[in-house]
């Protein structure tokens, strides 16, 4: 427990040392396709509720098998997954995350949890241990239209979250409007 706590208090000091503005949660949905949640870096206690809790997300937008009437679903950052994320200017930390259900307990529907159950049954009836990795694949897609800027759906304007892809074609107009939306400073 003292390690973890450590790592915590390590991520919240780089934080601030680095000058970070913005801290993406990066999860992978049922559809496999790396997505971020990204939180405004501005307030220290905001982020250790973040690291402590997870971040509150709808499930029924991110899994089919889940009840839109019973959705909530939490994004709990593992902190030492950190790091900052190549593609931008500005500093940005990426964080992987797992997913959790509403009573803080592994998602029995996220991939993670999937593959690690079909791990031990694989040991279990063989006795062979799976080792696997993923690839991560990315996509620069843009569309031709009369404005070059990215759509950006507002989760809480307060809380200093926006929905974005994990990593963003025109990144600079992205961060242009988060700039504009939460009043940030390069």
């Amino acid at each position: 427990m003292e390690a973890q706590d450590n790592a915590k208090e390590d991520f919240l000091r780089l934080v601030e040392e680095k000058e970070v503005k913005l801290v993406n949660l990066c999860h992978v949905p049922e559809d496999g396709r790396l997505r971020a949640l990204s939180v405004a870096a501005r307030n220290r206690e905001r982020l250790e509720e973040i690291i402590e809790f997870g971040e509150r997300a709808d499930g029924s937008s991110l899994f089919s098998y889940i009840n839109p009437n019973k959705s909530d679903i939490y994004l709990m950052p593992e902190v030492e997954t950190a790091f900052f994320n190549p593609f931008d200017s500005t500093p940005t930390l990426n964080l992987l995350c797992k997913y959790l259900d509403e009573d803080g307990k592994p998602l029995p529907i996220a991939p993670e949890s999937i593959l690690q159950r079909a791990e031990q049954k694989l040991h279990s009836v063989t006795r062979v241990t799976l080792k696997a990795l993923a690839e991560l694949e990315f996509y620069l897609i843009s569309r031709q239209e009369e404005t070059t800027h990215p759509v950006l759906l507002l989760e809480s304007k307060s809380m200093g979250i926006l929905k974005s892809a994990g990593f963003t074609f025109e990144r600079d107009t992205w961060w242009n409007n988060m700039k504009l939306s939460f009043n940030l400073r390069a």
